[in-house]
C-alpha cells in the first residue's frame, strides 16, 4: 500500500467521538463564493435554505414530463420481480424476508383486454359474461403487468406484496386465460409448513359472490371457510366495500367488447383465510361459483415485518387510500407507472435502487424513525456509495444517517431532503439532493387531483475508500436546514448501493429549460450548455456495451487531449465534486467509453501517454487537491492538481482556459458573468513495467475551502 493511502477517511471517528463532516455548497451574496454554515454540533453543511417567494413561478416553470423523459432515457430499469433486494430493513433484531411460493393456477377465463383492441382476443374477453373485461392498459398503469401482454417476453413476471402476502401476477400471453372462474377446481398447493394465512387476489361479477372452499392438509384433515369477493365495479359505484375485502388496486375504467373504454371504477380485491399453523397445506378446493374470479393465490409470511411505515402513492380511482403528508395528499400511481412499476430495479448513475413491490394504497415508503438497513456482504463488496430516492413532506428536513462500516467504525452523514412540492412551487430545492422524477399534480383525500407539482429526489452518501458498508441507521428525528427546529418528515421509497465517480452536482443547464435544478456553485448558478457548445463543446452519441443503447456525451478536444463527459439534461450529475472534507474519494480511469449505468468519468486510452490531463474548475475560490495515481502494475505516484475559480478574471496554477463563456445560468434565467472551464495536466512518471497505465486516482487531501469539480480526464 502506498504510504499516503489509508484504509479509511482523512478525518473520522467512531460513534460518540469525532464524526466525518460532510460539506455542502452554500450561497453568499458574493458572486462566486459560498459560505460554510454549521447545521448542528456534529455535521457541517453548506446549504442554501429553501427560499420563499411571493408567487409560485419557481415550481410552475418546471416541465416535469420533459425532464422525466430525459432522466429515464439514461436510467436502466429491470422489470423482473424475482430479484430479492439484497438488504433488510428493520427496527428489530430479526427480520424474515418474504419470498413467494409459486402456485400454478388452472386459468379458464380471459379477464383483460387492451384498449381499442381489434384482435380475436378482444372478442374472447368475457370476465363478466357480457364480454366486458379489465383494461390491460389500466392494469399496467396501476402497477400490474404480465408476460407478453406488454413487454413481448414471456419471461417477464411480477411479484407484488399485498398485506404481507407475496403474489405472482398471472404471467400469460395477451389474449390467454388469466384468471379462474371458480367451479370446484382442486388446486394443489406447494407444501408450506407454518404458513399463517392463504391470500387471494380477485373479484366477483354480478354482485357479491360467496361459496364454501375447502383446505386439505397433508395429514388428511380439512378446513372449510367462506371465500367471498365484492363485485368488480362495486355495483357500478353504488355499493360499499365489504368487511371481508380490501382494495388491492383500483382503476378508473374498464373495457367493453371491442376494447371500448367505459368510465366505471373497477377493482381487484384482496381477501385471506387463517390457516392451522401447526399443519402443512396440501390443496384447496374452490367453491362452485363461476362469478367468483381468482387471479392469484399466495401464502402469508410468518414473522413478516413490514419495513414501510407510510402510504404515499394512491390509485387515481382510490385516492383516499394514501396519505403522504398527513393531509391526505399523495403521489399518483398512474403517473408514476409511466416510468417506474412496483418492484423495479433501477440503475441510476451506477447505483442499484430497489423500488417497493407494492401497489397503490399499500405502505410504500420509510418515514425515518431509527430503522436499521443491513446490507448483504456480497452485495456490499466493492461499493462506493449509498443511494436513496425520497423526499420530505411538511417542508425540507435534515438528519444524520449513521453508517456502520466493515471495520465496526460508525460515521455520521448529514442528509437533507427537499419538500415534495417545493413549498407549493415557492421554494428552490436543497442542494443536497437532485431531481429524480416530477409530476404535474397530486391526489387528494377527496378523490380529486390538485394541480401542484410534486417531486421525487435522489441523494447519496459517498463511502470512504477501501471500506465496505455493513449497515445504516436512519435518524429518529429530523430538523429544518441550518436550524434545530423540527423539519420535514422524511420519505424514502428506494435505496441501494452503487459505485462510480460522479457525485450529485448538476453543473450545467440548457438555456431553454428550468434552471432551478442546476447548482454548480451552491447558489443555483450553473454553466450554460448552449454557451459551452458555442465555445467548442460538441454533443455526440457513442455506442456502449449495451446493445441498442447510446450514451449522449459532450466532446471537447483541447491541447491535444480529447475529453468526454455526460450530457446531463439539466438535471443529472455531470461532474465529480471533490468536497473539502479530507475524505479519500477514488476516481476510476479505465473506462474509455462511459456507460450511463456505471457513473464513471471516462478516460480515452492513449498508448505510451506521458501526461494526465484534467478538465474542470473550482467553486468557492480556487482549490488544490493531492492525489495518488495508481498504475496497473501496482506502482503509484503522488501529484497535485489545482483549479482556479470558475469565475476568476484570470487563471492561476498554470491552468489554461479550455472554454470561456460570457454568461451563466441562474435559477430564473441567464446572467452576464464570464466563466471558464480549465485545463490542467500532470507529468506521468515512468511505470515499473512497460505498458502499465494509470487505472485510478485517490484524492488524499484538500487543504483549502475551494471545491474542485472534474468534468473529464484524458491522456496524451
Amino acid at each position: 500500500m502506498h504510504p499516503g493511502v489509508t484504509e479509511g477517511m482523512g478525518t473520522s471517528g467512531k460513534k460518540g467521538g469525532g464524526v466525518w463532516m460532510r460539506y455542502r455548497t452554500g450561497m453568499l451574496a458574493l458572486l462566486c463564493i459560498a459560505l460554510v454554515v454549521t447545521a448542528s454540533a456534529f455535521t457541517f453543511f453548506m446549504i442554501f435554505p429553501a427560499h420563499a417567494s411571493n408567487s409560485d413561478t419557481i415550481g410552475n416553470a418546471v416541465n416535469t414530463q420533459q425532464l422525466n423523459n430525459t432522466v429515464m432515457s439514461e436510467v436502466k430499469i429491470t422489470h423482473n420481480r424475482k430479484t430479492t433486494a439484497p438488504f433488510h430493513i428493520s427496527t428489530q433484531n430479526a427480520t424474515v424476508t418474504p419470498t413467494a411460493t409459486a402456485i400454478t393456477l388452472p386459468y379458464n377465463n380471459i379477464g383483460t383486454v387492451m384498449d381499442q383492441g381489434t384482435t380475436s382476443a378482444t372478442a374472447n374477453t368475457n370476465f363478466d359474461g357480457a364480454h366486458n373485461g379489465y383494461s390491460q392498459n389500466a392494469l399496467i398503469k396501476s402497477g400490474l403487468f404480465s408476460g407478453t401482454s406488454w413487454f413481448g417476453n414471456s419471461n417477464y413476471y411480477q411479484e407484488v406484496m399485498v398485506n404481507g402476502t407475496p403474489f405472482d401476477w398471472p404471467n400469460v400471453a395477451y389474449g390467454a386465460p388469466d384468471n379462474i372462474a371458480s367451479a370446484g377446481q382442486v388446486i394443489a398447493l406447494p407444501a408450506t409448513a407454518n404458513a399463517p394465512s392463504l391470500g387471494f387476489l380477485g373479484a366477483a361479477t354480478g354482485g357479491i359472490a360467496s361459496g364454501t372452499a375447502t383446505i386439505t392438509y397433508t395429514d388428511g384433515s380439512t378446513q372449510t371457510f367462506t371465500l367471498s369477493f365484492d363485485d368488480w365495479t362495486l355495483g357500478g359505484g353504488n355499493a360499499k366495500l365489504s368487511s371481508f375485502d380490501r382494495i388491492a388496486t383500483a382503476m378508473t375504467y374498464r373495457d367493453r367488447q371491442g376494447g371500448v373504454i367505459q368510465s366505471v371504477k373497477t377493482y381487484i380485491f384482496y381477501t385471506s383465510v387463517n390457516l392451522q399453523t401447526s399443519k402443512t397445506v396440501q390443496s384447496i378446493t374452490l367453491p362452485n361459483k363461476s362469478s367468483l374470479h381468482i387471479f392469484s393465490i399466495g401464502f402469508g409470511q410468518s414473522s413478516y415485518y413490514n419495513p414501510y411505515s407510510n402510504t404515499g402513492i394512491s390509485d387515481d380511482a382510490n385516492t383516499h387510500a394514501a396519505n403522504l403528508d398527513g393531509s391526505g395528499n399523495s403521489y399518483s400511481m398512474q403517473e408514476l407507472s409511466h416510468y417506474i412499476l412496483p418492484g423495479d430495479t433501477i440503475n441510476y448513475q451506477g447505483t442499484q435502487l430497489y423500488w417497493p413491490n407494492v401497489l397503490g394504497g399499500s405502505p410504500d415508503n420509510i418515514t425515518a424513525d431509527g430503522q436499521k438497513v443491513t446490507f448483504d456482504a456480497s452485495y456490499a463488496s466493492g461499493k462506493t456509495k449509498i443511494g436513496f430516492v425520497g423526499t420530505a413532506s411538511g417542508g425540507p428536513g435534515c438528519g444524520t444517517v449513521n453508517v456502520l462500516l466493515g471495520d465496526n467504525t460508525t460515521y455520521g452523514y448529514g442528509l437533507c431532503w427537499s419538500d415534495w412540492t417545493l413549498g407549493g412551487g415557492k421554494q428552490y430545492p436543497l442542494n443536497t439532493d437532485t431531481y429524480f422524477l416530477g409530476f404535474p399534480d397530486r391526489n387528494t383525500a377527496s378523490g380529486s387531483k390538485q394541480v401542484v407539482k410534486t417531486y421525487l429526489f435522489y441523494s447519496e452518501i459517498i463511502l470512504p475508500k477501501n471500506e465496505t458498508v455493513s449497515a445504516i441507521t436512519l435518524p429518529t428525528s429530523t430538523h429544518a436546514p441550518n436550524a434545530t427546529t423540527p423539519g420535514g418528515q422524511w420519505h424514502i421509497f428506494a435505496l441501494g448501493l452503487g459505485s462510480g465517480d460522479y457525485t450529485m452536482n448538476v453543473g450545467s443547464t440548457a438555456d431553454s429549460s428550468t434552471h432551478i435544478f442546476g447548482n454548480f456553485d451552491g447558489a443555483y448558478n450553473s454553466y450554460s450548455t448552449n454557451a459551452m457548445q458555442k465555445a467548442g463543446v460538441v454533443p455526440v452519441s457513442l455506442p456502449t456495451s449495451q446493445t441498442g443503447v447510446n450514451n449522449l456525451l459532450n466532446k471537447l478536444t483541447f491541447n491535444g487531449v480529447t475529453f468526454y463527459w455526460d450530457q446531463n439534461a439539466s438535471v443529472l450529475p455531470d461532474n465529480m465534486s471533490l468536497v473539502p472534507d479530507g475524505s479519500q474519494q477514488k476516481i476510476s480511469l479505465n473506462n474509455p467509453i462511459p456507460d450511463e449505468d456505471s457513473g464513471t468519468i471516462p478516460v480515452n486510452p492513449v498508448s505510451n501517454a506521458t501526461k494526465l490531463a484534467f478538465l474542470g474548475s473550482s467553486t468557492n475560490g480556487s482549490s488544490s487537491n493531492s492525489f495518488i495515481i495508481l498504475f496497473s502494475d501496482g506502482s503509484s505516484q503522488d501529484v497535485t492538481v489545482s483549479f482556479s475559480d470558475w469565475c476568476a478574471s484570470s487563471p492561476s496554477f498554470n491552468n489554461q482556459i479550455a472554454l470561456s463563456m460570457p454568461y451563466r445560468n441562474t435559477p430564473t434565467g441567464s446572467q452576464t458573468r464570464t466563466n471558464h472551464l480549465y485545463y490542467a495536466e500532470v507529468t506521468l512518471q515512468a511505470p515499473l513495467h512497460p505498458g502499465a497505465v494509470p487505472v485510478s486516482l485517490v484524492r488524499t487531501a484538500n487543504p483549502g475551502s475551494g471545491i474542485m469539480h472534474i468534468f473529464s480526464i484524458g491522456l496524451k
